[in-house]
């Protein structure tokens, strides 16, 4: 289930637009790999988590190194 899908799928019949709305339907089999919680997981906030995670290093890194920095200038003063 790829929610980019409608962009793929070229329609020749421009006129139906209903056929382009994905359909997120619960099956009662296998409920959790179709459902919309499953592909919004995994497809924005997997992706979303690990970009925040990499930005708060960075930025603990920043701070890190600035912290060193102001003690080596005050203490070389």
């Amino acid at each position: 289930m790829f929610p980019y899908a409608h962009f793929f799928n070229i329609n020749g019949d421009k006129n139906n637009q209903s056929s382009d709305v994905l359909e997120c339907i619960v099956h009662d089999n296998n409920s959790l790999t179709s459902s919309c919680i499953f592909t919004f997981g995994f497809y924005y906030v997997l992706p979303l988590s690990i970009i925040f995670l990499c930005y708060l290093r960075v930025f603990m890194y920043v701070r890190r190194t600035g912290y060193q920095v102001v003690k080596r200038l005050v203490s070389s003063t």
